[in-house]
């Protein structure tokens, strides 16, 4: 569970078949990076890369630079992270609710992973009586903040509400207030 599966590098520091590397790979591409740059920039993609490469052999780098075509976006960290580095982290989002004068509350949260290095995007999702609140939060270098102001009622946050990546654990957990966040006492 803690070696990587790099999709790009098979064999390299892995002793996970060949099978659910497959497996994995199509899984990370179908759900994460559609989840990610969206519906239509993703079946765009897919359709630019089969009229191409048809009948040649599709790699990893003809992937990336079609779907950055399709989505403008840069997805170097994406890549970086779940396909050329294969990795499985686990994941733990605490949270605290500051209640203001006016009976909103603020939320501020922090994602840590065990995983130190490289950058990731997870999706995070604040729900209350007031609605959904749902944004890609970066992590970096094993660190990632956010907060969601104006909240009323109830606040339930979920990680990866989707379930589109692939974390060896996530957990969720409330803290005290917000001195006891990580990312703020730092």
């Amino acid at each position: 569970l803690r070696r990587p599966v790099s999709l790009t590098e098979p064999d390299k520091l892995t002793d996970v078949s060949s099978r659910l590397r497959d497996d994995y790979g199509f899984y990370l591409i179908a759900h994460g990076l559609r989840d990610r740059i969206g519906q239509s920039a993703f079946f765009l993609g897919v359709d630019r890369l089969a009229q191409r490469r048809e009948n040649i052999p599709v790699t990893t780098a003809d992937l990336q630079s079609v779907f950055e075509e399709t989505s403008g976006e840069d997805l170097s960290d994406f890549f970086d992270f779940w396909v050329h580095g294969g990795r499985f982290p686990k994941l733990t989002l605490s949270y605290a609710i500051n209640e203001r004068d006016d009976g909103q509350r603020d939320l501020l949260g922090c994602i840590e992973s065990d995983i130190p290095f490289g950058s990731f995007d997870v999706p995070v999702s604040v729900e209350d009586g007031t609605g959904e609140v749902a944004a890609l939060v970066d992590v970096d270098d094993g660190e990632g903040r956010f907060e969601v102001r104006g909240r009323g009622g109830d606040v339930e946050v979920t990680l990866d509400p989707s379930q589109q990546l692939v974390f060896r654990d996530t957990k969720v957990k409330a803290v005290g207030s917000m001195e006891d966040l990580r990312c703020v006492a730092q």
